[in-house]
């Protein structure tokens, strides 16, 4: 049946994060096609964070006599805030009399809001909800049993977030818009629509745990580190050529050579805090190649990987063959989720939120590989076959920094570090690169490092120095010389 009125909330704001402070106005929309009697109208902004897991229990039922298995839950949420204004009746309207009802002819109505974000903490107040059901039935049938429940939190709020991962594990923070058209009579229920809004905190509001950043109370290193194995092949010719028969049968045909990539946080990028200092901190917004460097390392030369493939030794051989190089041929970034959130128990899941891919198609010489020392990882070493060990040098690898081009590409997301009193959210940088060699017939591998983050909102809207997560331990203030590094509101 067709509805006898039309209800609408109209904000006036872009459609941007808002921050903490920010006022939402619009207007409230009523269109009446047949009259109607209305007691009020009232505009709400409220924030609710809310996580739900289960557990599969299994028990013996003396009534029936049978093993019962059933899904056991719990929801957990936590009210933020609720900022409700009245638009009707308007206050000339109100100041007449004691009516509790009014009757709206046919037309259009129009009343405009203003609603506001909190700025600084708010109390957050929890409530919970248990449910049983059998587990052949749809998790969706939540039947609770108790709510309600106490608890308070003095936090800040989290900024818009949504996980979900089945009907009954999911964590998410949610800032509503809501308008309800009150109205008499108990077959006459209220009006009501509602939006999402998307909040984000300013630097000054973030509240986020260093749990993922620190080992043994300290920040761990500027360093991350991770490695694969590339397959060469070994021409034919070359594999038999000066072997016994049984050798040529069962020689080699290819080597896998090992590589590791090194994702090396920029000193310039530092933050001091009272703990310490860390160059892990990055905004969305910031351009890659300001923030981290990348290397690739390999422990065998150009000349090593020369007798391995061609058999050729000495300088003068070495020059008579072509090299297979070494082919980038494309880059993924990404942020990984790890989401820890409360609900009959505490669990931690991951969630993958992609920020851009690249073709490169960039060729390097293995020749274009200098020589350091001490920079590799013994995981290299211990890919290496037997057989070419002897082709290796002892503390020493070789190093191809990638070219700063290659990683112009911004952190353009609404992931983000955050501590909810029932949710927390770390981030970890994920790049993959796509390598493959110059053969005809090129073999391929992905090269990945996973780097522990703190992902903060641009830096554009900081406004304290240092950021104080609540969930840090209190240690002695740093001494600050001269030698040391820039405040976090002088880091550009």
């Amino acid at each position: 049946m067709r509805h006898t009125y039309s209800f609408k909330l109209i904000p006036d704001n872009p459609p941007v994060p808002f921050g903490p402070g920010d006022k939402v106005i619009g207007n409230v929309e009523l269109e009446v096609f047949k009259q109607m009697t209305v007691k009020e109208i009232v505009v709400s902004l409220s924030g609710n964070t809310e996580s739900c897991n289960y557990k599969i229990e299994t028990r013996y039922n003396p009534v029936t006599k049978r093993t019962e298995t059933r899904a056991i839950s719990e929801k957990i949420r936590y009210h933020l805030f609720d900022h409700t204004v009245k638009v009707f009746p308007p206050p000339n309207v109100q100041k007449m009399g004691c009516a509790d009802d009014y009757t709206l002819l046919e037309g259009t109505y129009k009343y405009p809001f203003e609603v506001v974000f909190p700025s600084g903490s708010v109390e957050a107040r929890m409530s919970s909800s248990f449910g049983t059901s059998n587990y052949a039935r749809s998790l969706g049938s939540l039947s609770p049993f108790r709510v309600g429940g106490a608890g308070q939190a003095l936090t800040k709020l989290p900024p818009s977030f949504n996980a979900h991962f089945e009907d009954r594990d999911y964590a998410w923070v949610h800032y509503t818009l809501d308008g309800k058209v009150g109205r008499k009579g108990f077959f006459k229920p209220d009006i009501v629509e509602s939006t999402r809004l998307s909040y984000s905190p300013s630097l000054e509001e973030v509240v986020c745990s260093f749990g993922s950043l620190m080992q043994n109370g300290s920040f761990i290193d500027n360093v991350s580190r991770g490695n694969t194995r590339l397959k060469f092949k070994i021409e034919k010719d070359k594999r038999q050529e000066g072997r016994g028969f049984f050798r040529k049968m069962f020689s080699s045909r290819s080597v896998k050579v090992p590589f590791e990539a090194v994702v090396e946080f920029k000193q310039g990028n530092a933050v001091q805090y009272p703990q310490g200092q860390t160059s892990r901190v990055l905004h969305q917004g910031d351009i890659l190649k300001d923030v981290i460097g990348v290397k690739i390392l390999t422990i065998f030369s150009a000349e090593a990987l020369k007798q391995i493939l061609f058999f050729e030794q000495g300088e003068k051989k070495s020059n008579s063959k072509r090299m297979h190089r070494l082919v980038f041929k494309e880059m993924t970034l990404s942020i990984i989720q790890n989401i820890t959130y409360q609900g009959i128990h505490t669990q931690t899941k991951s969630k993958q939120v992609l920020i851009g891919q690249r073709s490169l198609n960039s060729e390097f010489e293995f020749a274009d590989f200098e020589v350091v020392e001490g920079q590799w990882s013994q995981t290299l070493i211990n890919k290496v076959k037997q057989e070419h060990l002897h082709l290796t040098e002892s503390n020493k690898a070789y190093m191809l920094e990638l070219p700063q081009e290659l990683l112009s590409i911004e952190l353009t997301t609404e992931a983000q570090s955050f501590d909810a009193p029932n949710i927390q959210c770390d981030s970890v940088l994920k790049i993959d690169f796509v390598i493959s060699t110059s053969e005809e017939s090129p073999n391929s591998t992905t090269l990945s490092c996973q780097c522990p983050i703190l992902l903060l909102p641009s830096r554009n809207r900081r406004t304290h120095d240092v950021l104080n997560p609540p969930r840090m331990p209190p240690t002695t203030v740093i001494e600050h010389t001269e030698e040391q590094l820039p405040s976090y509101n002088e880091v550009v």
